[in-house]
């Protein structure tokens, strides 16, 4: 039995994935297809507090003790290796064609799989110079809305409650978008979201099923969209805002722009290159998509601002954002203009 066919083959956000860990994705290629990545756990060993060898392009620090929680560097063949310190090391190849796993024995390893399919598929997908977004999305009538917010502010809660009201998941948490010709796709991507504890009333109420993540989060398995991609209709900030009704404030021209360039899946961009790149994928995208910042009613009391929003909430947002993608394109713009 060879290594590839010891492993699982999954479609995620527009790759053919061969991995024997779990990539987060039950969305099945089609058997003429060829692997894309190669996913292998490789060993276990201690994963220092160190950064690792190469051009560190991305780093989050761990705001206690002052060192590293995360870095990323860039080795001169273009390879990418992620380190989580006291977790787990991804390797991406050069060429893009493989990543190995090395896990440190004092971690779940289920840990490093969240790693591996969120930061390491993400890094994977900045290699292949396509934009990954911090962000998750729906699709409706063949048409995808990108939500987009930091961890833990509701974009995973309002994608469920958009599903229980008829709508499909595209992504949650990462999002990987393209541009084609005069327009943008969303890829397919995690096909269960990740809630806070808070929602359990919500994980139930979508899936009966909803299992308990190695970092504490509720996984809910939701209705998958039956195709990807999918054409990209709005990408839609969350505010933190007391409202009484619906309100999506459309942006414009370099508002657009900054909305999607702080919304990186992979924060703490320091390499040049990366984050120029990131830059002029979300001016493309901010030429072609409406982005808008969307203010949603809560109940009072309400800890998380989108945690009790009432799945008719969902619904009208739904319908407002729809109407005005089929009635409007952004207006066309210049990052030298003043707008």
């Amino acid at each position: 039995m060879t290594a590839s066919q010891l492993g699982r083959r999954s479609l995620v956000h527009g790759i053919v994935i061969d991995a024997d860990v779990d990539v987060g994705a039950r969305r099945s290629p089609p058997h003429t297809e060829p692997v894309d990545l190669v996913v292998r756990r490789r060993t276990t060993r201690v994963i220092g507090s160190d950064r690792p060898g190469g051009v560190v392009v991305a780093e989050l620090a761990n705001r206690l003790h002052d060192v590293p929680f995360q870095s990323i560097t860039r080795a001169d063949d273009g390879g990418y290796r992620l380190r989580v310190h006291g977790c787990c090391e991804i390797d991406l190849a050069a060429d893009g064609r493989s990543i190995a796993i090395d896990v440190d024995p004092r971690s779940d390893p289920a840990l490093a799989e969240i790693v591996t399919a969120g930061s390491g598929l993400a890094l994977s997908i900045v290699q292949r110079g396509a934009l990954a977004l911090h962000a998750s999305a729906v699709e409706r009538a063949g048409t995808a809305y990108a939500f987009l917010a930091g961890s833990g502010t509701g974009k995973s809660t309002l994608a469920t409650l958009c599903c229980a009201v008829g709508a499909t998941l595209v992504a949650d948490d990462l999002l990987r978008v393209d541009v084609v010709a005069d327009t943008a796709v969303a890829h397919g991507g995690a096909t269960s979201v990740r809630l806070r504890r808070s929602a359990t009333a919500l994980a139930a109420r979508v899936d009966s099923g909803t299992r308990v993540s190695a970092d504490d989060r509720l996984l809910a398995e939701l209705p998958i969209s039956p195709r990807t991609p999918v054409p990209l209709g709005a990408v839609l900030a969350l505010a933190r805002t007391d409202t009484d009704r619906v309100r999506v404030h459309w942006q414009q021209g370099r508002r657009a722009l900054l909305l999607l360039d702080s919304s990186p899946r992979l924060a703490g961009w320091v390499g040049l290159d990366e984050a120029a790149r990131h830059f002029v994928l979300c001016s493309a995208v901010a030429a072609r998509i409406p982005v808008g910042i969307v203010e949603l009613p809560q109940w009072e009391g309400a800890a998380d601002p989108h945690g009790c929003v009432d799945a008719a909430v969902a619904e009208e947002l739904l319908d407002v954002v729809g109407r005005h993608t089929r009635s409007t394109k952004p207006a066309a713009w210049s990052m030298n203009s003043s707008e």
